[in-house]
């Protein structure tokens, strides 16, 4: 097996053979390995150093250690064995590596000024020998900046260190002292995790990719309300099933299970994404950028196209997916997803029964169904009564994620209810607490998928669907709906139609 490197050879970080850069791939020549025909089995490359993990579960090192980061006490730079140590995974931060053993314990080394890990019981500035943290099994391990997190064989993460930009997670803080296991629970298991500076990014098995951190940069892969987020959320714009990721300091590379095509996202003042591009990023669900940079044919960059954005769709199975995603959902533990369904059909239920008794509905926080009763003047003076549908997002939701409301052309003088929870209590034979929080739950997973600026469609059973996209906003009716009432089709200029 053979080791190649290019780049910057600042500290012989890529041997001290090499000149002091090369844009090249140069082959790395280290006998050690080479003379006794050992498998390399990982490499992992920190700022200014470099680890490799052998088949044998040795770890070597090279490169600056100003910090104690090569593990090896004050020895010289150049590609050596850390002794008496033997691990299965590796990973190498800005000054710090950590590595998990044979035995699964979980080992840290280098610049520890932004872990205070406690070394014969004093907090030393570097630590330059391997130091146990933890005799916990763990199963994956990831160095960032300034924090560390590590993944147990239960699928949860554990980590320490900087939380300034929620690296951690929430409710931790700006800092974590001591390896803490953390608030993130995932809705599958964890398949790979990798950590920029200040971010992670994860994989799970059902092949999708959530992201939590900061996002000055976009690098989490979606909108998020301030320039970090603390919790996890699905990055948007890939519609297919992704088999392995990679995390560069600020910006991000995902390669799809098929081996065809390359996603990149972040950071991207060097072309870091593999694209031109005049901005320092490359950002997401932005009306002249659109969402993540596909490239077809990333080593040769041929072909460079913008693919669409990501359709969040809130159908009766949707709304269940879509409100399990909250970390501190209660679907699961206090209610179950059949539960969820149940409430929402017998909410579609209970805005055709007003309709029949000439009301309409306003779900608060959410968006009210009504029609208009329209007359039409004929010859002979006869008059015909049309009825007109209308659903509409609620006007405070409007306000709030900056939505447009096309306003019909004529006022809607029908008189409203609002949602009756009570009523859907007794229909269902469901405790009126369970109800709302099934029609809580699904409410606040909708305000979430606006904030990722996505197109967005709310689905009423056997009613229609009202769609955001492009923070536009209208309705389309099933046509079994305009059958059983009658209703005219609405006019074009009311952005509605019968589907």
């Amino acid at each position: 097996m053979k080791l190649y490197s290019w780049g910057a050879n600042t500290n012989g970080v890529k041997s001290s053979s090499l000149l002091k850069e090369s844009p090249t791939p140069r082959e790395l020549f280290f006998p050690q390995i080479i003379t006794k025909n050992v498998q390399i089995k990982a490499i992992s490359c920190g700022w200014e150093f470099n680890l490799v993990l052998t088949g044998d579960n040795q770890v070597y090192s090279f490169g600056d250690n100003k910090y104690g980061q090569l593990g090896r006490g004050t020895c010289p730079k150049e590609f050596l064995p850390i002794p008496d140590f033997r691990a299965v995974k590796i990973s190498a931060g800005l000054r710090h590596s950590a590595a998990i053993a044979t035995n699964g314990s979980l080992y840290f080394w280098g610049d520890n000024s932004k872990f205070k890990w406690a070394g014969n019981d004093k907090i030393d500035k570097i630590i330059e020998d391997p130091l146990r943290i933890s005799e916990n099994e763990f199963v994956g391990v990831k160095c960032g900046k300034s924090f560390l997190l590590a993944l147990d064989d239960q699928n949860s993460f554990w980590g320490c260190g900087q939380n300034k930009f929620g690296e951690l997670g929430p409710g931790l803080g700006t800092f974590a002292k001591g390896l803490t296991k953390l608030r993130i629970k995932l809705p599958s298991r964890v398949v790979q995790f990798e950590c920029g500076w200040t971010h992670t990014i994860v994989l799970l098995e059902d092949f999708r990719v959530v992201s939590w951190g900061r996002n000055n940069f976009s690098q989490l892969g979606r909108t998020t309300l301030k320039d970090f987020d603390e919790c996890w959320g699905f990055v948007g714009g890939i519609h297919e099933p992704i088999g392995s990721i990679c995390c560069g300091s600020e910006h991000n590379l995902v390669l799809n299970q098929s081996g065809s095509n390359v996603y990149a996202w972040g950071w991207n003042e060097h072309e870091n994404c593999g694209v031109k591009s005049s901005r320092r990023s490359v950002k997401l669900n932005q009306s002249d950028l659109n969402c993540l940079i596909r490239a077809s044919e990333p080593r040769r960059q041929k072909k460079v196209t913008i693919i669409a954005k990501m359709t969040i769709i809130f159908n009766l199975q949707g709304m269940v997916e879509q409100a399990s995603q909250n970390p501190y959902t209660r679907i699961g533990k206090e209610i179950c997803p059949a539960q969820v369904i149940r409430v929402w059909k017998e909410v579609s239920k209970f805005i055709q029964d007003q309709l029949c008794l000439g009301r309409g509905v306003r779900i608060p926080n959410l968006l009210k169904v009504t029609y208009k009763l329209h007359k039409s003047e004929v010859a002979q003076k006869n008059v015909i009564v049309n009825r007109i549908p209308f659903m509409m997002i609620s006007v405070d939701v409007a306000k709030k994620y900056y939505i447009t409301m096309k306003k019909p052309s004529f006022n809607l003088d029908l008189p409203e209810v609002p949602l009756n929870l009570s009523t859907l209590a007794i229909n269902t034979c469901l405790p009126r607490s369970v109800v709302e929080t099934c029609v809580q739950e699904v409410i606040q997973a909708y305000h979430r998928a606006l904030v990722l600026d996505n197109h967005v469609e709310f689905h009423l059973c056997g009613i229609g669907r009202l769609v955001v996209e492009c923070r536009n906003s209208y309705a389309a009716f099933c046509t079994e709906f305009m059958n059983k009432f009658e209703f005219e089709r609405p006019r074009n200029k009311d952005k509605a139609c019968a589907f």
